[in-house]
C-alpha cells in the first residue's frame, strides 16, 4: 500500500465501484518496507499500490488480478 501526501495530508486510495476514493490515514510503526496505517481502511479493501501523481478522488480505476 502506498501512503502519499495530498494537500498536506497522508492518504491512500481505495477502489470503490471502479473509482479511486481518497482516504486520510496516519502512518505508524515501520518495519523495513512495511508501514502501519490507521484510518478508515479496512481489511479486504482494494488499495492502489502505486498511485500516480495524477490520481485524484473519483478517478476511474481498473483492478488487476494476481
Amino acid at each position: 500500500m502506498a501512503v502519499v501526501e495530498r494537500d498536506g495530508a497522508a492518504v491512500v486510495f481505495v477502489v470503490k465501484d471502479g473509482k479511486a476514493a481518497q482516504v486520510a490515514v496516519k502512518s505508524g510503526m515501520k518495519i523495513g518496507e512495511l508501514v502501519e496505517v490507521t484510518g478508515k481502511v479496512a481489511v479486504g479493501d482494494k488499495v492502489v499500490v502505486r498511485p500516480s501523481e495524477k490520481l485524484r478522488d473519483g478517478s476511474a480505476v481498473a483492478t488487476a488480478s494476481k
